[in-house]
């Protein structure tokens, strides 16, 4: 997100915790209050973009909210969706890769890319990659594949 803003991207976060609104606010993104798991909130925040990232992290799962991102994107007419997880699980891969929509999806996965996880800063590098190619992507990569880091037109991280 700070990479994003950084290069004067507007961000628009759906955050359903109000002790973490105040924390996206300071990082410049603009917070959509609400639950991401309500499609019709989705569509609303979603409205006027080209891209949503949903961020399958280490610390939470996305499969509650998968379907109203996709329902919601497409409500909204967004082109592209723009997922990344570690080692995201099968049905929130096919729900991306079967919304269509334009999509990439990037699997950090949980085990290291030659020998070390990737910094954030690359991982970073990476979903702004995913939202800045040309054309209309589908696309599901493993980053643990130096192949993925070439077709996100990337160097692969120095070891």
């Amino acid at each position: 997100v700070k990479r994003l803003v950084a290069q004067g991207d507007q961000v628009r976060v759906i955050e359903q915790f109000p002790e973490v609104v105040h924390a996206w606010e300071q990082e410049g993104v603009h917070v959509v209050r609400g639950d991401p798991g309500d499609h019709t909130l989705v569509a609303q925040a979603a409205h006027g973009t080209r891209t949503v990232v949903v961020m399958d992290d280490e610390a939470g799962d996305v499969s509650d909210i998968i379907d109203a991102v996709v329902d919601g994107a497409a409500e909204a007419n967004v082109e592209r969706l723009v997922l990344f997880g570690w080692d995201p699980p099968a049905p929130i891969v096919d729900a991306v890769a079967n919304s269509g929509r334009d999509h990439i999806v990037i699997n950090a996965g949980r085990r290291k890319l030659l020998g070390k996880r990737p910094s954030a800063a690359a991982l970073a590098e990476a979903i702004d990659a995913a939202d800045d190619l040309d054309g209309h992507p589908r696309l599901v990569l493993d980053l643990r594949d130096p192949a993925a880091w070439e077709a996100l037109r990337l160097s692969v991280p120095a070891k």
